[in-house]
């Protein structure tokens, strides 16, 4: 009976269905799951899933995100799920309604170490503060499926993170570099084969010490972070660094030094003025789909820049996209809408912010409704619902 009522393919031929089931949300589609057998097999197809996430990010334009937070550093983090159209929505007060996301892990004895989502796929690295172990648990929010990996010994220096895709082997890697004085390493490891190799012996960078440039920002098939480095002279020169998931290297993109678009004098480094300056004022983010640096001047101005692909010659460049008052202050941006509107948050302190257009000074912070604590800090990240199942 149910089938015969739902059998819709007495009606539309399959290319119109499929059609279809690809421009709705995949909360939507797991609903449909048990209506039909057929829509089941479709549902599960691997083609099918992967073109349904390409479709649906383009629908969504990045207005979901989940919200990480925590109230105090020792306390176990708290998720939540947001749409940020209303914030924007001034007769409906400007402000956003969380809903929570529970954990598939136990988070007693846990300490957030950062997090990132590439097609609906968070990967969280958490520290166990009883064992000092740091883990990677790769989990899809929307079908609960989940996998805790471990990472490395006891954390006695630095590290930085990162996840992404990887087209030509239809898998995903979670990439660990860690570093200590005069030796660094990185190791990658893909899902499906649940095991870790050595990419690199050496790399000649110190990763950024804030908590946002820590983890990678993955776009097409790359993982970008800032460092910096120190040269013969001693001087200091930040970086935003590559890595190529297919081919597992790791290559200098842009310096920040310089008389070039990016120049900004690091000799107050040198000097142990690490507090202002942060080793590098700037931060990477993904806007839309596009790698976004956002970094500040000493004139109360956050700017914003592009990194644009030439489809002909496959050469990358960055483009000046544009400037908003933040009172010298760096905002990664997460939204941008048609009339140059920004929102944004402070580096995870502070909470949402939007920024208006180009040329104004006005600023609103937005109020967030459901949070099941009072936040010390909290971390953005894009977000989009997905069926893919990370591990087969």
């Amino acid at each position: 009976m149910v089938n015969d009522r739902f059998n819709m393919e007495c009606y539309f031929c399959e290319d119109i269905l499929v059609s279809i089931f690809l421009r709705l949300p995949a909360r939507s589609l797991l609903r449909f799951k048990c209506l039909s057998r057929s829509w089941n097999c479709v549902f599960s197809d691997p083609k099918f899933i992967r073109s349904h996430i390409k479709t649906t990010s383009c629908q969504q334009n990045h207005k979901d995100f989940l919200l990480l937070y925590r109230d105090r550093h020792h306390l176990p983090p708290a998720l939540s799920w947001l749409r940020i159209d209303a914030c924007f929505d001034g007769r409906r007060g400007g402000g956003l309604e969380a809903q929570d996301v529970e954990f598939p892990f136990e988070t007693s004895d846990t300490v957030l170490c950062t997090a990132h989502c590439v097609d609906g796929i968070l990967c969280t690295f958490t520290l166990h503060s009883s064992s000092h172990m740091v883990s990677a648990v790769v989990w899809n929010p929307m079908t609960k499926e989940h996998k805790r990996f471990p990472v490395t010994g006891p954390v006695y220096g630095g590290e930085a993170f990162g996840f992404g895709y990887d087209s030509v082997i239809g898998d995903y890697k979670v990439i660990h570099i860690e570093y200590w004085q005069n030796w660094r390493n990185i190791h990658s490891l893909r899902l499906k084969a649940d095991g870790w190799n050595a990419a690199h012996d050496s790399v000649p960078y110190r990763f950024s010490i804030t908590f946002f440039n820590q983890m990678a920002t993955a776009v097409n098939g790359y993982l970008y972070w800032i460092a910096w480095k120190q040269d013969r002279a001693r001087s200091i020169c930040g970086v935003i660094l590559c890595f190529d998931l297919e081919r597992e290297t790791l290559r200098e993109e842009t310096s920040l030094c310089g008389q070039g678009i990016f120049y900004e004098d690091y000799q107050s480094v040198l000097a142990g003025d690490f507090k202002r300056n942060k080793f590098i004022r700037g931060v990477l983010s993904l806007l839309g789909n596009s790698l976004c640096l956002a970094r500040t001047y000493d004139d109360e101005y956050l700017y914003l820049f592009l990194m644009e692909e030439n489809e002909m010659t496959k050469t990358k460049s960055w483009v000046k996209y544009a400037q908003m008052h933040t009172g010298n202050t760096v905002y990664p941006p997460l939204y941008v809408t048609r009339n140059g509107d920004m929102l944004a948050n402070e580096q995870g302190k502070t909470g949402l912010f939007i920024f208006y257009r180009e040329g104004s000074s006005r600023t609103k912070k937005v109020a967030i409704q459901g949070l099941r604590l009072s936040y010390e800090s909290f971390y953005v990240i894009p977000y989009v619902e997905s069926l893919i199942s990370p591990f087969t």
